[in-house]
This record gives C-alpha cells, structure tokens and sequence, in this order.
C-alpha cells in the first residue's frame, strides 16, 4: 500500500478494510487501532482500571439515542478543520463500535465524486493514474495531483466486495461536486475523478436499481471534459435536483473529431431521458434547477414532460435556454406548493388565449408563489402575465428581457400593474434588467446608424407607482436608458423604503457608456461655465457619448445614508464635486460623528465624475468603516489602453481620471476611518485599548 492510499483511507473518511474488522479486529494489519473488548484486560491493576473506565465510558455512549451519537459526529466536523475532523470521524469509526455506524454516516454524507467509492474495494479491483497538477476549484487552495481512477479487468460484481461498495453508497445522503465553501471536506478527495468507462460498468451492472437510494440532494456541474451518468445519481428520496450542464457541440465543432461529438450527443440523449423519468425515479421531488448550455430540443421537451409529472415541486429554476410552453406554465400556475419559479418564457406566448388556463381558474393561480424571475423578449408579456394571475403573496418579482429592443413606455405600464397587484404590501424586491430599450414611436436615425434621440430617462414619475410598496428592501433597475435622479428624488427614496437594503438605478450599463447611445436633451443650466470642464475634453469626448453630469449631489448621498441605515449595495451616479456639498454636512461638529462602524458592501457609481477623491474618501468615511467594493464604468470611455501607464494626470483622459480618482476614495476610506476611531477614542480617553492603531502620548 502506498502512503497515498494509506492517507486518504485514514484521514479522508474512506474505510479501506472490510467491514469485518470494524467489529473484529483478528485480522487487522499491524500498526492499526483496534476496537477496545470488555476481555482485554491485563494483569496490571492500573491497566485494569482504565480498561475499565473505558468500558464503562462505551456503555454510556451505547445508551445515547442514535441522533445525539450522531449530533456528536456533526460537532466535530463543524468544529475542527476538515482534516483533522474527518480524520477523527475514521478513527471513531474503527476504535468505538457505538459511534461506528454515526461516524460513517456523517463520513459519507456528501461526495463530490464515485471515484472516493473506490477505496472500499482491494486494490486489485481498481487502477488509477495520476494526471498533472491541476489548480482546484474556488477555494484558492493552489495546484493539487488529479487521481483518475478505473475498475481493473478483476473487477466483479459477482463478488462479496460489490456488496460492501454498495453498502457505503447507501450511505451518502448529498452528491456535490460544485466545491461550495459550505462543504466541509478535505481539499484532495476534489482531486479524484472516474473515467467514463466506470459510469458505463455501473449503468449496466445496476439497470433500473438507483446507486444512491437514500440521496436526497445532488448539487452537479458538468463540462464538456467530464462524464458522469446522472442515472446513478437520482433515487426515491431525492429532494433537490441542482444540474448545471455544458456540452456546447458548436462551439467545439472546431476542435473535436467525430467520435467526440457523438459521444457527446449520446450523453444529452442520456440525461433527457434521466430527466424524463424524474417523475417515476424521484416522485416527491421538491426542488428542481436545471441549467443547460445549450439546451436541445429533447432536453428541453424532457424537462417540460418532468415538470409536468411532479406533483410536489416547491422551487423550479430553469435556465434561459430552457423556454416552457404555455401548458407547463399553467401546470405550475397550478400548483399548491409553488413557492418560487425561474424561467423563460418563449415565442409560443402570443396573446391572452395561449395561457392555456381557464379564465375561472385565473384567481387561483400561485396561491403560494413568493419569488417569480422570467426573462422574455418583451416587458408586455410579463405584464400582462401578473395582471391575469395575480399571485396574492408575491414578494419578489423579477423580469429580464433578451436583447430585443423594449419600448420606454412599457416600463410605465409594468410598474402600474406590480402595483395593483394584492400582494403589494408584501412585495420587498423588485428587478428589472433591460440591455436594450428604445424610443416609443418611430425610430429616427442619425449617421453612423445611431439613433438621433435617447429614450426618456427613468424619474421620479416613472417610479411614483412603486413608493406604494411600503414594505420594499431591494429595488434594482438595470436599464440602458438616461436616469434622471436628484437629491430630491433620493430623499423620497428614502422616506418611502427606509428599510432599504439594496438599491441600483442604471449604473451597471449606463446611458452613455455605448458609442450608439444618443445624446439626450440636457436641462437649463447643465453645465456652468468655468466649473464643469468635461465639454473642454477633448480625449474622452464624454458628452458626444451620451454622457451627462448627474444631477444628484454629495448632499443627497449623505442624506439617503443618514434616512437608510439598513442600506447594503448603493448604485447610484452622483456629482461628487465637494464644492456643492451643504455648510452643515461639510462643517458638520466633530463631536457628533461619533465612531463609524457601517460597513458598505458595494458602492456603484456608475459614470459619476468626481473632483478632489481625498475629500470624498473623508466625508463617506464619517459614515462607513469601509467600502468592501467600490464599482465604476469609466473604463470603456477611457480613450488609453487600461494597463498602459501614461504621463501625468493632465494628459489623461477625463474617464482615466475620474476611474483612477475612484479608486483611490475605496483605498482612502479605511484610512480615515481608522484616524476618527483613534480620535474618538482619544477624546473618550480610551486610547490605549486601541489595537493596531498607533497611541498619541504627547
């Protein structure tokens, strides 16, 4: 045996003996522990007592109920390091007959792989090759040894060790492979994989009988490199099916041969039948995301058929390439346990009589439905979607639209129906993400095929409907179109939701950013002359892009802090010019900021220009402790390359420098806070409990 197998065999919760020597340890090999006998006493009256003592300690464990031994289990893992846990479990697991079978189950509990399988059958049975260092997942963990293992031409099904190899299977309640943080597990059993060919064996050797009868959720991610039959995966207890599946022929067209892409459609013809028959496999399924990249046409009919056959669904997220029909639609419409739904809507909705749902069954439509997200190509199909159906405890709605155009005006009318809707009072999220809007009306042209006019920008009359929604803690409008926030508009923001958490007006793709947005029609007095230099630039030429000076200010940012202190992600654009912040917030007395401690999670300002960053660093920093990330889109307008390091600042464009000046306030902001906790504290005079921060003694 080499030290490898002997290390994960020991120290990453794979048995490698049979199950035999967990209860007699005869025939264990030298130099392992072995379970403690009530005979095993020695002459030495010390060694009695202790043998004794344990004894006694054995019998106490055996008469705790099977859920504390294994709540105990779960301590440890919850506790300790993944190594070190997982290689007490197998210690336990081999040492104390009482916490033997607790132990295992929370060994085996989830699994990323069928290859850790291996180690519960002699050596013999199997081979395995080791593949060059590969670098692991998310966890930052660094180059790891991939182990590639196989079934050996020994291997038999017929023999005693297939039944203890299945036996473990039994074991395992969760099949994940995604990495997650919340996996607690050794970093190298991510390192082992099982070729095709072992999927195949297993397919054949179980026919209709599931591998894994007591998983109850499976949490897979599949690219074009991998191979795994999800046959084996689903069972009779499964509750929560997570797929993410990638065999994208046409993109690799190009570098696979034939035997490639054929093995490839076999796989999707595979997991469509896999998924056709969740409905007889997995029965009281509850949860189902599916996301397929690209979907066929047998996939997505087979998703269809399965989501029509379960009876039990709480939860259905579809990718955007899965597109239900107006049947399915109404079948989930129709379900009493239905609490949130993802999907995408496709050509086949065409008008009121598509729906497939009887008018007198409209009322009861989602009588549970909580979440709703769809994407379609249009804002009026969602529309008239909540204004037939009317889910009465709707709390978050969310609508993507692809890449066709939308009319501006159909923003107006969607707002007005979420706010007729009976659940308004419970609503507290609401997303909208339009890439592409247009004019309402004709569309007039200017050269260069880019449009004369911008849409009417998104204000404060758009978004009256929505202050109705008392309750609302999310508000997030992507939308490529001109916003026109004030301070104004901000403060009655921040009346209406003062329990906001969450708020983005347009600052991801902002009007502007894109050469084809127009230039909208600017108000009186948008730039004073001698003050605002961007119409001087002559590099970034911000203002022929569509760009346009924001009219909120610092003073509506302080003030919508000050009304939100809930408040977590902030987009906004804003004129960062200190010069127009109010006398009371610049010269605000110093003894009533007291110690900042907020945190801010995310600040986008979008395209917002910005004057001295070090006196912006310090007024956010009266507020917040720090900013975790400070976002802006000043980089598609900068006319330099991005890692070109030019001259001094007055050589570069406006966009370089209000990008650069943004990043300098994130950087400035911990600094200063770190000073007004100092400063606080020497005027509470608590300064020496000060850690890390240097103590005045002068």
């Amino acid at each position: 045996m080499n030290h490898w197998n002997d290390h994960i065999s020991v120290r990453h919760c794979v048995p490698l003996y049979p199950d035999t020597y967990l209860s007699d340890h005869k025939d264990a090999p030298a130099g392992c522990p072995t379970p403690i006998d009530s005979g095993d006493f020695n002459t030495t009256p010390v060694n009695n007592l202790k043998s004794l003592q344990i004894c006694l300690m054995t019998a106490m464990i055996e008469q705790l109920p099977v859920d504390v031994r294994e709540k105990i289990c779960w301590t440890l893992v919850n506790r300790e390091s993944p190594e070190d846990a997982f290689g007490t479990l197998a210690t336990l697991a081999r040492t104390c007959q009482a916490l033997r079978d607790p132990a295992l189950d929370v060994l085996w509990y989830t699994i990323p792989n069928i290859a850790l399988l291996f180690r519960t059958l002699p050596s013999a049975c199997y081979i395995e090759r080791t593949l060059p260092q590969v670098w692991v997942g998310y966890l930052e963990a660094g180059a790891q040894s991939e182990v590639e293992v196989a079934f050996s031409s020994t291997f038999s099904a017929d023999q005693a060790y297939f039944t203890r190899f299945c036996s473990y299977a039994r074991r395992v309640r969760v099949f994940s492979n995604t990495l997650s943080t919340t996996t607690r597990q050794p970093l190298s059993v991510w390192t082992q994989r099982a070729v095709s060919s072992v999927y195949q064996t297993l397919a054949g050797i179980m026919q209709s009988r599931p591998l894994f009868p007591n998983v109850y959720k499976i949490e897979y991610s599949r690219y074009k490199t991998e191979s795994t039959c999800l046959r084996l995966l689903v069972g009779p207890c499964l509750r929560d099916f997570n797929v993410f599946l990638s065999d994208d022929l046409a993109s690799h067209s190009h570098e696979s041969n034939d035997d490639e892409v054929a093995v490839l459609e076999e796989r999707s013809t595979e997991d469509a039948r896999t998924i056709l028959k969740l409905k007889e496999t997995s029965p009281r399924l509850k949860r189902i995301h599916i996301e397929i990249s690209p979907a066929s046409v047998a996939l997505v009919s087979a998703v269809e058929t399965a989501l029509g056959g379960l009876k039990h669904l709480t939860s259905v997220s579809l990718s955007r390439d899965i597109a239900i029909s107006p049947k399915t639609l109404a079948h989930l419409a129709l379900s009493t346990g239905l609490e949130s739904l993802e999907c995408s809507l496709g050509d086949a909705f065409r008008g009121v009589d598509c729906w497939s749902l009887p008018s007198s069954r409209l009322h009861s439509a989602f009588p549970v439905l909580q979440q709703l997200c769809l994407t379609t190509s249009s804002l009026r199909l969602p529309t008239t979607l909540l204004e037939l159906m009317r889910p009465p405890r709707l709390a978050s709605i969310a609508v993507r639209t692809t890449d066709a155009r939308v009319p501006r005006h159909d923003i107006d009318t969607l707002f007005s129906v979420i706010r007729a809707l009976p659940s308004q009072g419970a609503l507290k999220e609401v997303t909208l993400d339009v890439p592409n809007m247009r004019v309402s009306g004709p569309g007039l042209v200017a050269e260069g095929d880019v449009p004369a006019h911008s849409p009417s920008p998104i204000c404060e009359e758009t978004l009256e409907p929505l202050f109705a929604l008392r309750g609302l803690t999310c508000l997030d409008l992507d939308c490529h179109c001109p916003f026109d926030v004030d301070d104004d508009l901000l403060m009655h923001i921040s009346r209406a939701w003062p329990g906001l958490e969450y708020l983005k007006l347009g600052v991801y793709f902002p009007w502007g950013s894109d050469y084809d947005d127009a230039r909208g029609q600017e108000p009186t007095g948008f730039d004073t002359p001698g003050h605002h230099d961007e119409a001087h630039d002559d590099k970034g030429d911000l203002r022929r892009r569509g760009w346009r000076r924001p009219h909120a200010t610092l003073n509506g940012i302080m003030n919508f802090l000050q009304q939100c202190p809930a408040i977590q992600t902030l987009g906004v654009a804003f004129d960062a010019d200190i010069s127009l912040l109010a006398p009371n917030l610049r010269n605000r007395p110093h003894k009533t900021r007291g110690p900042p401690g907020r945190i801010l999670q995310v600040l986008d300002v979008g395209l917002s220009p910005i004057g001295d960053p070090f006196a912006v660093a310090a007024l956010l920093s009266n507020v917040f402790a720090c900013v975790e990330d400070l976002d802006s889109r000043w980089v598609p307008l900068e006319t330099e390359d991005y890692f070109y390091v030019p001259g001094p600042e007055s050589s570069w464009s406006r966009a370089r420098i209000y990008r650069t000046r943004w990043e300098r306030v994130q950087e400035l902001i911990p600094m200063f806070s770190s000073v007004r906790i100092q400063e606080q504290r020497w005027r509470d005079g608590t300064a020496h409990e000060i850690q890390g921060l240097p103590v005045h003694t002068a």
